[in-house]
């Protein structure tokens, strides 16, 4: 089965989406036991979880179910609201679920009353915007009743071909990773560049820019474009292009592009698929004995993401989970560092395990889920809570061969004012110290035969030893445990 779109609730629920048996689930006894919390056909990634309610998604509507922290009944079509409808059809009723990308990924402000819904493109490249968008529903002004219609939520970011992770930063933002296009082929920049190019991306969407495009179909974002093919020579340049069908269309200069739209805030390697992303707050759980592995002071206000995997590609990139430092201000200062991969036989990076999403625990611990063997992985840190100071690793990467590595000042400008973030969190104080070499960290399994079409709720796994290997990168201190869950449970 597939393990999808994770949340973890402020009493450490750990509530996850499965999609192919359509329901949601909750991971108890550190995933030993499974508990079905709700079903609804066609559910397959969008989760939340705000002022008593929980909240997933198919490809065409939004629901939510009543939900108290450690319930074992099963929520089902007795007591199911859906909230919003349409999502198979827009204006022109021609939205194409369940073609093109199916998730409908949700998350909620801080304060629970925006909803915020993204849906990706129905093809490679579209002819316009008007399906790859995020937009929001105020569910504080929602009666209860008559569902909302999709096309009638206000438009908050417009020209995302598949935003699919969502998620706020501590300062109120909600950040996106973008998937990219695929087969890029542009004759004046080098031909077929479609191996680098374009980027996905880390986006930011502040409130001040609600309504405003950041260029898909028309414009993409460079990666790595060498110099003598008109480009930056930089990998991570995020210099913004025109896309080649639109450039007779009368999108006739580059310039269009740069003048018109939003960049993303970074430029990842292309076709890395990145599904999932999430902030890691940092709070001293040092006095707080149900806490161990809490991730350092060191790495607070970092971006987390799991990258799926590639297919457009060759080499392979993704199939790993990444990190991106952030400055006290909230803004990233280099590009993705492997945390987490897959490396069997030096694998660049093709393997068994596909993360999807990733949220921290309220004791600061990283979990991860992966549909490529169907299990959440649980990452730990053995140091100090309070650890200051990292040894980080760039790790090797599968991308821009001809490009340079990306160049960003080691501290933020002395003139860039320290934003305050909305939550009360200790600023961080990190300094990073490169290189250093990775370590082989050893993932422990648990599994049964896969008989779970008979498992009731709160059926407790039964499980036989065995052990894989995969290298934990960055930081040597970081344990990793894979609870076996869907496949195998």
């Amino acid at each position: 089965m597939k393990p999808r779109g994770l949340h973890i609730g402020s009493d450490n629920d750990i509530l996850l989406v499965e999609r192919g048996k359509s329901r949601v689930i909750r991971l108890d006894d550190d995933g030993n036991t499974i508990v079905p919390i709700a079903t609804k056909s066609g559910l397959n990634h969008g989760i939340e979880l705000s002022n008593g309610y929980l909240y997933a998604s198919t490809a065409t509507s939004v629901f939510r179910w009543p939900y108290k922290t450690g319930q074992t009944t099963t929520s089902n079509d007795n007591n199911i609201q859906e909230v919003i409808i349409g999502m198979g059809g827009t204006a022109s009723n021609e939205l194409g679920a369940p073609g093109g990308h199916t998730t409908r990924t949700l998350a909620f402000d801080a304060d629970g009353k925006w909803l915020y819904v993204s849906i990706g493109s129905n093809g490679n490249v579209d002819a316009d915007s008007s399906r790859s968008r995020i937009r929001r529903f105020d569910i504080s002004t929602w009666d209860g009743n008559q569902p909302m219609i999709f096309n009638n939520g206000e438009i908050f970011a417009d020209g995302l071909r598949n935003e699919v992770g969502l998620a706020f930063d501590s300062f109120g933002d909600l950040w996106g990773v973008e998937n990219g296009a695929d087969n890029l082929y542009r004759q004046d920049l080098g031909g077929d560049i479609h191996n680098d190019n374009p980027s996905e991306e880390l986006n930011r969407f502040r409130q001040d820019q609600i309504g405003q495009s950041w260029g898909y179909p028309y414009c993409w974002s460079e990666y790595c474009l060498p110099t003598q093919n008109g480009g930056s020579g930089m990998k991570g340049a995020n210099a913004i292009w025109a896309w080649p069908s639109f450039i007779s269309a009368g999108y006739t200069a580059d310039e269009w592009c740069r003048e018109n739209t939003n960049p993303s805030e970074m430029s990842m390697p292309a076709h890395s698929a990145p599904l999932g992303i999430t902030f890691y707050d940092w709070r001293d759980t040092s006095q707080d004995e149900e806490c161990q592995g809490t991730f350092p002071k060191s790495m607070d206000k970092y971006a987390f993401i799991a990258f799926h995997g590639s297919w457009n590609r060759s080499p392979s990139t993704g199939f790993k989970v990444v990190y991106i430092p952030f400055d006290r201000s909230g803004n990233p200062t280099a590009l993705p560092i492997d945390l987490f991969r897959h490396d069997s036989d030096n694998a660049k990076w093709p393997g068994a395990l596909r993360p999807v999403d990733v949220q921290f625990d309220k004791c600061g611990r990283l979990y991860v889920t992966e549909d490529g063997t169907g299990s959440v992985i649980e990452i730990t840190y053995t140091g100090g809570v309070t650890d200051e100071t990292l040894v980080l690793e760039s790790g090797d990467v599968a991308d821009g061969a001809a490009c340079s590595p990306y160049q960003s000042p080691s501290n933020p400008p002395s003139e860039s004012p320290e934003r305050q973030p909305t939550t009360s969190n200790p600023t961080p104080t990190s300094s990073i110290v490169s290189p250093t070499l990775s370590e082989e960290t050893t993932i422990t399994t648990s599994s049964k035969p896969n008989n779970s079409e008979a498992e009731e709720p709160g059926s407790t796994c039964c499980s036989s030893s065995g052990s894989i290997s995969y290298p934990l990168l960055g930081v040597v201190e970081f344990v990793v445990v894979l609870i076996s869950l869907m496949l195998l449970c």
